[in-house]
């Protein structure tokens, strides 16, 4: 069977042995963590952000208190530098904004703080429902006979 390369594919092989190997790809990784802590001109705190699982989604929620339980010394600078990669209205925070942002990491109105807490008043009243429901259905109710009861 004639080949319908311009070439002799043993030649190539044989060409193709001689080459120097590829170097290897030692590039530096680049990721978005990096990326900000270079916008923010503190690279050096990669290495400790990882090591407390810190990712870039995480990093714009961090306060000063959380930099400072990682030891790093010049924590409320690095904070104000964070601020940037916060929404707008998460920027210029209010003292009892701050303390609650420090709290949970989070930033939430006032209403919205007063729907955290009535939203679990009535996510407990739902599971103790359940849980009511649960013991009727085991141990039986009102002359019914449960599952237990009809086991034995």
């Amino acid at each position: 069977m004639e080949s319908s390369l311009p070439f002799d594919p043993a030649d190539l092989s044989k060409e193709a042995s001689l080459l120097p190997p590829l170097p290897n790809d030692d590039q530096d990784q680049f990721s978005e963590l990096r990326i900000m802590l270079i916008g923010i001109e503190e690279e050096d705190l990669l290495q400790i952000l990882t090591d407390h699982d810190i990712t870039a989604e995480t990093f714009p929620f961090l306060d000063e208190n959380d930099l400072l339980r990682m030891k790093i010394k010049n924590a409320e600078e690095v904070s104000e530098k964070i601020s940037v990669f916060r929404d707008e209205k998460h920027r210029n925070l209010s003292a009892a904004e701050r303390k609650f942002f420090a709290q949970f990491s989070t930033i939430f109105t006032e209403s919205e703080q007063n729907k955290i807490s009535a939203n679990s008043v009535e996510q407990i009243k739902y599971l103790a429902a359940v849980v009511q429901f649960v013991k009727r259905k085991i141990r039986g109710n009102q002359g019914h006979q449960g599952i237990l009861g009809a086991a034995f």
